[in-house]
Parts: structure tokens; sequence; C-alpha cells
């Protein structure tokens, strides 16, 4: 019965925020930096601001497990690649929250371009698919993400994304608008090894939050994350690592909600032809 509690709140708290599948950030490093997304660089931003895989030197592939508030119907499963060409950056992912009573698919195809050595563009294209048990409430909705990010300075990163920019739902003939969501966030390098962070997002519901983030870089192959994120109810706490041997790179992160508990993460990469 408590299990049950759980994920009904949980599944509230996600939908009535007008956030359903865009709430929680994917990649145990947006997790670890409180959902910040707006200007790393990595195989991550295939669920983030898709400008972010414009950098990114050889092909690599990712599989992504979390588990909200430590239940399993609540857990989240995903794949990605990238695959960078001299034009373009290509990139797909694929999806999977719930269970047999309540599931959600989510397969994006994304493109990234680098513009000279400063500029970075993306788009990202979005098949959604709701299932709901003994076949009710289905829908499919298709929408297109887009992201900037910008070198302003030799320090200074600027970032911004726009999610679900053609905001419609196509339910049994009918049209939905799910609300637009916005971020624009800074990154400030302090030193070598120290980098700070801070996103503003905000939705068409004007339900806003703000993220600040920190990371620290001890060695070439350990990164280092932490963040908070300030909702307009609530408020999470993140901490995370990413380490890289060879050609490999592990991901962790945990991410504290007051009220409904931790979602832990993990994040496996491989990195082909990486020097």
């Amino acid at each position: 019965m408590r299990k049950c509690i759980i994920i009904v709140i949980g599944l509230f708290v996600d939908i009535s925020a007008c956030l359903c599948y865009n709430y929680f950030s994917y990649g145990a490093v947006s997790d670890a930096l409180a959902g910040y997304t707006s200007t790393t660089i990595g195989i991550w931003q295939v669920w983030g601001n898709q400008a972010g895989i414009a950098d990114i030197q050889s092909p690599v592939l990712t599989s992504y497990y979390r588990q909200r508030f430590m239940l399993s119907e609540l857990a989240d499963k995903s794949i990605a690649v990238v695959y960078p060409t001299r034009p373009l950056h290509m990139s797909f992912s694929w999806q999977v929250f719930g269970n047999n009573s309540y599931r959600e698919n989510r397969i994006t195809l994304g493109t990234a371009r680098k513009f000279g050595e400063n500029f970075y563009g993306g788009l990202r294209f979005n098949r959604y698919n709701t299932y709901m048990s003994q076949g009710l409430n289905q829908y499919v909705m298709y929408n297109v993400d887009a992201g900037i990010i910008s070198r302003l300075h030799e320090n200074f990163i600027l970032g911004c994304y726009i999610h679900s920019l053609i905001p419609t739902k196509v339910r049994k003939g009918q049209d939905n608008l799910l609300p637009t969501i916005m971020g624009i966030g800074v990154a400030y390098t302090i030193s070598t090894n120290i980098q700070v962070m801070s996103e503003m997002q905000l939705t068409g519901t004007s339900r806003y939050s703000w993220i600040g983030a920190l990371q620290v870089k001890p060695s070439d192959r350990l990164f280092i994350f932490t963040g908070a994120q300030i909702h307009d109810y609530a408020y999470n706490i993140s901490f995370g690592f990413n380490y890289r041997i060879s050609n490999y790179e592990l991901g962790l992160a945990v991410v504290q909600h007051p009220q409904l508990g931790i979602n832990p993460s993990l994040q496996i990469s491989y990195s082909f032809g990486r020097k």
C-alpha cells in the first residue's frame, strides 16, 4: 500500500508540473548537476541541449538507468548513440519509463553542428508514446527541440534551449497542447579545475526552476559534480561523478528529493577510436 501511494504521488508531482516528459533530465552527468544542461558537452546532451553533442570527436554508445525514488515501477532505461561526421553530428536515443501498468516510450533523432570555433547549434525530433493498462488512454505525440551554445569568452559560455518547440499532442484525432520548456544558462570557468554553472527554466504554464551547479576536475580522468534545483514548489539536491578508463566512461549520480526520497542513476559509455 505504501509503495502504491508513493508511485501515485511521484506521478502526480511529475504530471501536475506539466512537465510529464521533461521534468526529469536524462544522463548521469545532468542528474549530478541537478538537471543543468545548458552548456555541457557530451553524449548525455542527446536528452538535453542538443547542441552539446557537436564537439564529440568519435562515435559514442551509451546506456543509462535510473530508479526514481528507489522504486522499480518508476525506473528509466535508455540507450543512445552519437555519430560525428564533418558536416553534421547525428544522434539517436530510445528511452522507456514505467512498467506494464503505465509506460512512456521516447525515440529521438537529432543533429548538431559546430559553426566556427565558438558556436554550436542542435535540433532534435521526438516521438512519444504513452500506454496505460487495458489499452486505455494511449496516445502518440511528436515535437521538436532546439538549442545553441556559444563561447562568449575564454572562461564564459552561454547556452539556451527550447523543448517542445512544436507542442502538439495527437490523441484520437484531437489536438492538445503540451507546455513548451525554455532554459537559459551560463558556465564560468574559475580555474582549469573548477567551473560554476547557473540555469533558469520556464514553462508555458509560468512554472519555473533555478539550478546552481559546480564541476570539479581533480584529474584528467575524474569529474565531480554537485548541484541544487529550486522549483516553485520544492527543491532537489544532487551529487555524482564521471570517471574515464581508456575508451570507457562511467557516471554515477544521486538526486535527493525532500519528500519522495532519492533517485540513483548509472551511465556507461563507450567511445570508438578515442585517442
